[in-house]
Order: C-alpha cells, then structure tokens, then sequence
C-alpha cells in the first residue's frame, strides 16, 4: 500500500537497532568539498516473518461453510421482512438455531470473523435495495485444532455475494433477529497458511540519524526461530496453575505467540475480555482494528483491506493471494 517501512527494516527483514550516536565520524578539512559520512555499515541480527499458504481444497463441500435457508418457513421466519419473496437463501457458516440448538458460524475449521460471532455488516448502500448489490467479508482467522500447540495455523478468506436481509421469529436472546443472506451461494477464496519467523545475521548499511536501511546483506542461511514460539502463555516462574480462571495471573508469552494472536484479534478486541453472552450477533460498536463500509458493501480485517486495496478496490473480484506457496507477511518490529 506504499506505506513507509520502519526504521532498521526493509524488504520484510527487521535488524537489532544499535545506538549510533556514540560513533565518531571525522569532520573533513576546512574548505574541503567532502560531505560528512551519514551512512554507517554494521552486523546485526535479523528477523521475518512470513507465511506459506495453500489453498482449501473442498470449496465445494458447502455445507462446511455456508448453510441454506428456506425463507418459505413462516414459524421460523418473519415473511414481511422478504417482500421480494424469496424462497431460498445462504447464510454464511456452518450453523443452526432451529430448537434449542446453538452453533456458531464456522469455516471447516475456523470462524467466519475474528471471533465466533455471526456477521451483521454490511449491506451495499440502503437495507434490501432491489436488486440486491455485491457485499464483501474478508478475515484472517485462528484455526481450530486438536492441539494448542504453537504456531498456530491460520486461515484467509475472501466471500463476496448479492446480499440482503430477513428477520427470525425468535426469543432466543442469543440471536440477532436480523440474518446477513445471500441470494445465491456466494463467491470464495481462502488459504490454509502457516506463519513461520526467522532469523538470520546481516551487514546492513544504514542511515545514523533516521535509521532507514539503504541496503542490507543477509550473511547466513536463514533458520527457524524456535524462542518466537517457546512459552505458550505458561504460568510465570513455573507456579501451580491458577485455581480460579477469572484470577489474574502472572504468564509468560513467547513474543510469536503474541504478535499473531495480537494480529488475528484484533479485529474483535472485545474477545480479548472474554466471550459476551448476551449476543453470538457481530459486535459492530468495536471499530479499532476493522473496516466497515455500509455504502460499498464491505467487512474487513486490516490485512484483508489491504489486499483489497492492492486489488484495485475491486469488491467482486477477490484479492490477490500468493501465486505460490509462499507469501511474504509483516515482520515483528523487533528482533529478538
């Protein structure tokens, strides 16, 4: 998105800053024509992350994604809230409230948003115009698996569809009335992606006083930096578990842990305090670390805006994603 690399950072390296300010650089004779030296060369450690990523495969397979409803139902939904009549629509997730039974969205094996919550946002424009337009969501998501094992997978989507909106009759408090729906089943993209960090050493030529890298030479073979991921949110000094879930307590996190977690949440900082019991309904008052537009239609994570934005702000085409395996990732802003 042409924005700025950080200091002591370029092409997805992040190099240990050192404290220039203590080094001398000769002044050059008087009347000489010589520039003084702003540049300084120096080995340091080096760091990236990036991640590698695979498609889904059994995009098919709707029912692991995406649920049908039948709008004919008048016990379960309120007929005047679809005047255009239509008989059959997609909600996103793999989810019920018929009966007493609650589900909350999912996609395979992760959720459709942030967090477990049911997608409210956004409509294209005015609420049930007609035709319907194109609605976008895209999300980066924490997988869930039969291990809590760091690093933990992830995965991108990217759904877009002709949306609209009908009401439930219900009293289950824990349901938004108002359903997110798509005519038809909507358009998808996602990958399975796994982060990975490294770390390295580099000669790296650097400006003294800002910082900024003008170029850089990793020295040796990158390897996997296993500490990123070592501490798992452990009880701090190895003291016995907390008793109690809701006491505070002290923990010791490994900083891969906390920078993904970190940047897969963000989207939802509600979550972070705990699971809101009063709604499973997307929570649309938290607007930090999210992009809603209700006139073009759009529901994005930061990282999925800025691939839309790459994409030339294309809602009905998805984003590009890596044309190989790999794909370069924000790197910590720190090396270890």
């Amino acid at each position: 998105m042409n924005g700025s690399q950080p200091p002591w950072s370029r092409d997805g390296w992040s190099f240990a800053p050192l404290d220039l300010s203590q080094i001398e650089i000769p002044n050059p004779p008087q009347n000489s024509s010589v520039v003084p030296a702003t540049k300084i060369s120096v080995v340091t450690p080096a760091i990236r992350g990036r991640i590698e990523c695979s498609p889904y495969e059994n995009l098919n397979n709707l029912s692991a994604w995406v649920t049908e409803r039948d709008l004919t139902n008048t016990s379960l939904w309120n007929s005047s809230s679809n005047p255009h009549n239509i008989k059959t629509a997609y909600e996103l997730g793999e989810l019920t409230y018929e009966g007493s039974d609650l589900a909350y969205p999912n996609f395979f094996n992760t959720s459709i948003l942030a967090d477990d919550s049911t997608p409210t946002c956004c409509e294209n424009g005015s609420t049930n115009s007609w035709p319907p337009k194109g609605a976008a969501i895209g999300n980066w998501s924490p997988d869930r698996g039969t291990t809590f094992e760091p690093p933990f997978n992830f995965t991108t989507k990217y759904i877009w569809g002709n949306h609209f909106s009908a009401d439930l009759i219900t009293d289950n408090i824990y349901t938004s009335p108002t359903r997110f729906l798509f005519t038809e089943v909507p358009q998808v993209q996602a990958l399975k992606c796994m982060p990975i960090i490294e770390k390295s050493s580099a000669n790296v030529t650097v400006d003294r006083q800002t910082g900024n890298v003008a170029k850089f030479e990793i020295l040796e073979t990158p390897s996997s930096a296993d500490e990123a991921w070592r501490y798992n949110f452990v009880n701090y000094g190895g003291r016995d578990e907390v008793k109690d879930p809701t006491a505070p307590s002290n923990v010791t996190v490994s900083y891969g842990i906390l920078f993904l977690l970190s940047m897969l949440r963000a989207a939802s900082i509600n979550g972070y305090t705990g699971w809101d019991f009063d709604t499973v309904a997307e929570n649309t008052d938290d607007m930090t670390f999210n992009f809603r537009d209700r006139e073009r239609g759009l529901n994005f994570d930061f990282m999925t805006y800025a691939m839309y934005t790459l994409a030339s702000s294309s809602s009905s085409s998805s984003p590009s994603s890596p044309s190989s395996a790999s794909s370069p990732s924000s790197s910590p802003s720190a090396a270890p």
